[in-house]
């Protein structure tokens, strides 16, 4: 029993350049990830995994109030704090505009781990006066960011980074970008983004290249949000290293967690003592997180003995 990779990208106008980010989720996480794109069938996978927890990635339009689904008889459908009752116990990733708002409500109402979205329009068109750039300027742009979504997403899940980790490698990873771009000569850019010869050897258009995009970029940035424990890693990416599994214990043991998401610390811990071979931590571990949330599905992949729980209920 394994975490999901849940991904909701509907057939809207502006983000069908967002298929290479979904090309990369299916062909890298295969097995563990699910596209879906009618807002019905989302409703549907979700009710039915309640009380697991999932990786939920929206790749939308967004609103304060609402995510942006398909549309049903040539109407939009909204996605609501209410309809969205299902997310509890879950990651949530909304690459949406505006949706910072809601992301707070998920995580205040309805028990969403973690919410990392943006808490403003993303609008990936350079600002800039040279109309004349802005095709090219775009590519560019869009191009940049689903390769910082792409990176940041596997180096998120690969080195067990926390939510608030992952938030920041989005912002680094895209300045990382722009660095890269002021390095590139004129064919290396061309050759990277597609772009016409003719319009990369434009000294006006390097430089206007150079100063529109960092602004951009740096307003894109600017706009990552976190709502909910920013400090919590996906379970089902936890490794072996021993290492890293006692670095990962040590924070889980030392940082303070809202009371309503302690039955995930305690699954966390169970987790990662089994891995380390402390049996009797795990089981006291195990028996915390199932007097919290007794119906937890996860906690199925445990199955301690009776005579090894009576042990540690005796010492």
């Amino acid at each position: 029993m394994k975490m999901k990779i849940i991904h909701f990208y509907p057939n809207s106008n502006g983000i069908s350049f967002l298929r290479g980010f979904r090309k990369h989720l299916t062909e890298t996480y295969d097995s563990n990830y699910k596209y879906i794109n009618k807002s019905e069938d989302l409703y549907k996978e979700l009710n039915i995994r309640e009380n697991h927890t999932d990786i939920v990635v929206f790749t939308a339009h967004g609103d304060r109030n609402y995510i942006i689904g398909d549309k049903i008889k040539g109407q939009e459908t909204r996605l609501t704090i209410d309809s969205l009752e299902f997310l509890r116990n879950s990651f949530v990733f909304a690459f949406s505009c505006s949706t910072g708002d809601l992301g707070k409500e998920l995580c205040r109402k309805h028990n969403t781990i973690s919410y990392l979205g943006f808490n403003d329009i993303i609008d990936l068109v350079v600002d800039t006066r040279e109309k004349s750039f802005n095709e090219e300027f775009s590519k560019i742009l869009k191009q940049i960011y689903n390769e910082a979504l792409k990176k940041s997403f596997d180096e998120f899940l690969q080195n067990n980074y926390s939510v608030d980790q992952f938030a920041k490698l989005i912002s680094l990873n895209l300045k990382r970008a722009y660095v890269t771009i002021l390095s590139m000569n004129c064919e290396e850019l061309c050759k990277r983004y597609n772009v016409n010869l003719g319009r990369a050897s434009n000294f006006k258009f390097i430089k206007k290249l150079h100063s529109d995009l960092l602004t951009t970029i740096d307003s894109v940035r600017s706009r990552i949000i976190v709502h909910g424990e920013g400090k919590f890693i996906p379970w089902s990416f936890i490794g072996d290293d021993v290492i890293k599994l006692r670095l990962i214990e040590k924070k889980l043991e030392n940082t303070e967690y809202a009371p309503e998401n302690e039955y995930y610390r305690f699954f966390l811990l169970t987790l990662i003592n089994y891995k380390l071979g402390n049996q009797s931590k795990a089981v006291k571990y195990f028996q915390e997180a199932s007097r919290l949330f007794p119906e937890y599905e996860p906690l199925r992949n445990f199955s301690f003995s009776h005579e090894e729980i009576e042990r540690d209920n005796v010492s």
